[in-house]
């Protein structure tokens, strides 16, 4: 069962590709390490340059629907909208006591 509860059509479908992959469902780490770096990557083409200050530019204007959902930046640099605090344990989402 994977970590997130992310009810989005790009979630669905990460989530079959990675079945198919790696024959099991997509944890937490694997769905946020997936927008990470697609985040990451359509910064770098929008930037158009391997400058860093260019692309920390470029973050700024992503919005984008990724497998956690919609992908956006505040002015300090956080991801912005709605989210959900998750407890793991040993890498496993753990109950809430």
């Amino acid at each position: 069962m994977p970590a997130g509860d992310w009810s989005v059509p790009e979630f669905t479908n990460f989530t079959q590709e990675y079945q198919k992959a790696f024959n099991k469902m997509p944890g937490m780490v694997a769905s946020y390490s997936f927008d990470g770096t697609s985040v990451l990557i359509e910064a770098i083409r929008n930037a158009g340059s391997d400058d860093r200050e260019l692309i920390q530019k470029s973050l700024g204007t992503i919005r984008c629907n990724g497998v956690t959902g919609q992908i956006q930046f505040d002015d300090k640099g956080n991801r912005s909208g709605n989210f959900k605090m998750m407890k793991t344990l040993n890498g496993v989402p753990a109950s809430r006591e």
